[in-house]
């Protein structure tokens, strides 16, 4: 991680400018985005998948800043990652990160499901929630801060042949 990184991410964790950046992003510079309503989450993801011969994998990765919005009708995860060069597999990567995002939820709500014994019929037992639990929705955003055009996809679609 090289300097520019980091005073990068220091620069866009001040919740001001992280919501100016989403704002402009997503929503075409309209303020749907308060700073008052972010608060900083944890960027650290992980998983252990199980193989069945019993070997385990764990993955780890690590978010630049991610923040969750509340504003009393809205909950979503905001996640920005400042890249310097191109990265030509960008939306894997940040496929990859919203997927370890939604794995974690899960992992929250069947513990929770285990620990009351909530779980009807196998279908909830076999995925340990209940059909009407919901995910807060992950929302990442790629911040390009390098001196040349991006000419990378900058979505799923335009990776696959």
């Amino acid at each position: 991680m090289g300097k520019g990184d980091v005073y990068l991410k220091r620069w866009l964790s001040d919740r001001t400018r992280f919501a100016n950046l989403i704002n402009g992003t997503l929503f075409e510079g309209r303020k749907c985005v308060l700073p008052e309503n972010l608060k900083r989450e944890e960027n650290e993801q992980s998983i252990v998948i199980s193989r069945p011969n019993g070997e385990e994998i764990a993955v780890q990765k690590y978010r630049d800043i991610t923040m969750v919005l509340d504003d009393g009708t809205r909950f979503v995860i905001l996640a920005c990652e400042n890249q310097e060069e191109v990265h030509y597999a960008m939306p894997v990567r940040t496929m990859l990160y919203d997927a370890l995002g939604y794995a974690d939820q899960i992992r929250e709500i069947r513990k929770k499901r285990l620990k009351e014994q909530k779980l009807d019929g196998s279908a909830e037992f076999l995925s340990g929630i209940k059909k009407g639990d919901l995910l807060i929705p992950i929302i990442t955003v790629v911040f390009y801060y390098g001196e040349e055009k991006w000419d990378g996809s900058t979505d799923l679609y335009g990776l696959l042949g």
